[in-house]
């Protein structure tokens, strides 16, 4: 069990590392562009 919290923990800590990064953002801030669009139709 131990095991697999401490790779929980590396991903969470990879994912929270990868929101920094510009492209992600800018992957997130399309992503929620698609979603308003699909909702005002």
């Amino acid at each position: 069990m131990s095991d697999t919290k401490e790779e929980m923990k590396k991903e969470i800590i990879g994912m929270i590392n990868s929101i920094e990064n510009p492209y992600w953002i800018s992957m997130i801030y399309n992503y929620l562009l698609v979603i308003k669009e699909k909702e005002s139709i």
